[in-house]
């Protein structure tokens, strides 16, 4: 990798010279519903908030969605008040009348989310039907007798955020990358050059900016105000969507630099919510340069040992395509996601991913085929897509299994970056994944969504990222 030396101020760490301060944590059951924040809407279309509020709702121990994701997505607006089915209610709905979907409030008193509003109304960006949004999500509240919301942390989470950015974002160098991620190392040091002025000056500015407002902390709002002020827009200017940045009159070199910039940002704000909240942690719309901050942040594995090379069962099942899943209703959708339905299959993978000998593997094939026919019953549907599943079992540290995720370093598997035609999803086992791909229905590209799962000396952790079109 190329290295240059940048002026930074003499206060900044190195990434040589840092120490990870932050409170980590990640490793709750229950995903963290990133899709539904606003900042991440000029990266993805509506269909990939719909796909990921279904598989986390099937494979996911419950959604956990901070209050103000409610009032500023655009994403969650449409689903709720023009539903691709305007004669029932909308998953999001029924969800939280199930309890699947649990908010998670900031003032311990709030049981409501009208209560909720009036808590976060001086935050910017809540849209102008914030007050009938939080009327019909209440109207599904009392539908749930056992409603109970989450709450924030009592300390100013913005104070995790601002380690983090200090830690991965405004370094010298850009994060280091494995020989076999493919990634173009010469263009991240070029994008990391290019965008020196808003990690580092905005950045700074932005710090300055928060702690005048709370104190401590960064907020990520004030470093899209301090790039914003930074590219000519009025100094007093609130920037509530980054769509606002990129429509600023720059160069296209400039231009991308400033949309991988801001994805940088936003990953270092997934991954502290998520954290904060004890939540799967949720980075949606994969993409290598894009997505480096992720394997920056993500805990590696202790040991330096190399790992063994992967072994994976590769097999072809039926199972509902995602058309025909986004068309049954929320019941029959939540019916998929019973335990007692996958309890089966999902053992066998993690017992074989502990022991990979013969007889396991052969008994966890068998199991994915039975779990394969018995959600093909449940939902009752006969035009099922054909898919592939590929399931690996490896105690790789987390860097080096998302780069054999992302760039197909899995012989004959995996080529997820350049050639996806469904949805991916992997959660199985403590320290191996799985991946579905959709084969049959073709008519367009559709993100993939991967999870993967690893066990730190802590805790686990899974990471959810999601593939471009």
């Amino acid at each position: 990798m190329v290295r240059r030396s940048l002026k930074v101020k003499k206060n900044m760490f190195t990434r040589k010279n840092k120490k990870k301060i932050y409170r980590e944590k990640i490793g709750g059951e229950r995903a963290y519903f990133s899709i539904a924040d606003r900042q991440l809407e000029s990266f993805g279309e509506y269909k990939a908030f719909e796909r990921s509020l279904l598989f986390n709702a099937i494979y996911q121990k419950g959604i956990l969605v901070p209050d103000i994701f409610c009032f500023i997505s655009n994403h969650l607006r449409h689903h709720i008040f023009e539903p691709a089915h305007p004669n029932r209610k909308s998953l999001f709905e029924v969800f939280i009348e199930k309890g699947i979907v649990v908010p998670v409030f900031r003032n311990p008193d709030t049981t409501s989310f009208n209560e909720a509003l009036n808590d976060i109304r001086e935050i910017q960006g809540i849209h102008r039907e914030a007050e009938r949004m939080a009327d019909r999500l209440d109207d599904a509240v009392k539908k749930n007798k056992e409603f109970s919301p989450e709450y924030w942390p009592k300390h100013d989470i913005g104070e995790n955020f601002e380690q983090i950015v200090d830690q991965h974002l405004t370094c010298e160098m850009p994060p280091e990358v494995d020989t076999e991620s493919g990634i173009n190392t010469k263009k991240l040091q070029n994008l990391w050059e290019c965008t020196e002025r808003w990690r580092i000056h905005c950045v700074g500015e932005a710090r300055d900016k928060t702690k005048e407002i709370t104190g401590r902390g960064l907020r990520r709002g004030e470093i899209m105000n301090a790039v914003g002020r930074d590219l000519g827009l009025p100094k007093d200017h609130k920037v509530n969507d980054m769509t606002e940045l990129f429509n600023t009159k720059k160069s296209s070199k400039e231009n991308e630099a400033l949309k991988y910039f801001c994805r940088w940002v936003n990953d270092c704000y997934q991954y502290n919510q998520a954290n904060e909240f004890d939540a799967t942690a949720n980075f949606p719309f994969y993409d290598p340069i894009g997505s480096i901050m992720v394997s920056s942040i993500l805990p590696k594995e202790q040991s330096k040992i190399d790992p063994e090379p992967l072994e994976i069962i590769r097999e072809t099942i039926k199972f509902p395509s995602i058309n025909n899943l986004l068309k049954m209703s929320p019941d029959r959708i939540i019916s998929i996601s019973d335990d007692t339905l996958s309890a089966g299959y999902t053992e066998a993978m993690n017992i074989w991913q502990k022991e990979s000998d013969e007889a396991n593997k052969i008994n966890a094939i068998k199991r994915l085929h039975e779990y394969a026919n018995d959600v093909c019953k449940t939902t009752q549907t006969n035009n099922n897509s054909i898919a592939e599943v590929f399931v690996g079992s490896s105690p790789t540290p987390t860097r080096k299994l998302l780069t054999t995720i992302a760039g197909a370093a899995v012989p004959g598997a995996l080529s997820l970056y350049d050639q996806v035609w469904g949805f991916s999803f992997g959660v199985i086992g403590a320290t191996g994944f799985v991946v579905y791909r959709m084969l049959k229905e073709r008519p367009e590209k559709i993100p993939v969504e991967i999870r993967v799962r690893k066990v730190s000396t802590k805790t686990p952790l899974e990471v959810n990222l999601t593939n471009p079109t």
